[in-house]
């Protein structure tokens, strides 16, 4: 079958994409997109040289002697949540008067409340909630119990969020609370309700998370709750050409078409940004993600969007 062909020739490939100690290159998200390759036991990685205390975006120490990708300076991490929304709005205040100007009424457009939000978070912190994702399917995939009982311990100091930063949400919360229990750790049933996606249909990377998350839940035997179903029939309906997305509400034959595109996937070798400018395509949706890039220098993609859709795929098909 061409598409276990192409996932031997990936996992053979994408070797030359990653650390000495297995890291994806993949700038200040590797440690989720590394934790979701390492779901192929041949691809396992040294998720340790991530933590000293706490989780980082990448190792916790860069071969410089800092992690660039955590800045311990930045003013931002000691500010109460009250703080940084008069931070955030003195940062933009003067975007939100000229918008509401503009339109000559109160209404602010969604990108502004974007940014707005996003100042309110805490940048520079070691790790965010969207990595976190890839941790949790690391520890359940590989059974370790201590990085949830880290992630447990860890979850309300600086840099993972508190009730001030508001970073870990209550969702991951009680993921967390539900593996620490499924691993053979405490039981906080009480946190076992909480874990739940309120059902919107997000684009882009947003959509990705919410699937892997809702996946992650069929993968331990967690009920998933009506608004899931739904939502992700409708993110499988809305990117109908996505194979992890129709992998996971269980269209397998339309999955392994959707893994032939040769927009997307390659046979002979990885693809590249003059295939398509994404490089982790399955987290992407809009037409220029998917479009070549040919006036910027060349690029070779690590290929470990196919082999984490592929290996679920094989997965759910009972190869695995």
């Amino acid at each position: 079958m061409i598409n276990d062909k192409r996932y031997e020739i990936y996992k053979d490939l994408i070797g030359k994409h990653r650390t000495d100690k297995g890291f994806l290159d993949e700038g200040c998200d590797s440690i989720l997109f590394s934790c979701l390759v390492a779901v192929d036991e041949d691809l396992d990685f040294d998720i340790d040289a991530a933590y000293d205390g706490k989780y980082y975006h990448r190792t916790a120490v860069d071969e410089d002697g800092i992690c660039e990708c955590y800045d311990p300076t930045n003013p931002k991490n000691n500010m109460g949540f009250i703080e940084r929304i008069k931070y955030a709005y003195k940062d933009i205040h003067w975007d939100i008067i000229h918008s509401i100007n503009a339109n000559g009424k109160s209404f602010v457009p969604k990108d502004i409340l974007k940014r707005f939000w996003k100042r309110c978070q805490p940048a520079g912190s070691t790790i965010s909630k969207d990595m976190i994702n890839g941790i949790l399917w690391y520890a359940w995939r590989y059974k370790r119990l201590d990085i949830i009982q880290n992630l447990a311990r860890n979850g309300k100091v600086q840099g993972y969020g508190s009730v001030s930063t508001v970073n870990l949400t209550v969702g991951l919360r009680a993921a967390i609370a539900y593996l620490e229990y499924k691993l053979g750790g405490r039981c906080r049933w009480w946190w076992f309700p909480l874990w739940f996606d309120i059902g919107l249909t997000p684009t882009n990377y947003e959509a990705h998370l919410q699937m892997i998350n809702i996946a992650l839940k069929q993968e331990v035997g967690f009920p998933l709750y009506p608004q899931e179903v739904a939502a992700m029939h409708r993110q499988a309906k809305r990117v109908p050409w996505n194979p992890l997305f129709l992998t996971i509400v269980g269209k397998l034959d339309e999955a392994k078409e959707a893994f032939n595109n040769p927009l997307l996937f390659t046979n002979e070798r990885l693809p590249t940004n003059r295939d398509r400018k994404a490089s982790w395509v399955i987290q992407r949706d809009s037409e220029s993600d998917l479009s070549p890039v040919i006036d910027k220098p060349f690029k070779e993609h690590h290929g470990g969007d196919y082999i984490f859709a592929y290996w679920l795929y094989k997965k759910r098909r009972g190869d695995d």
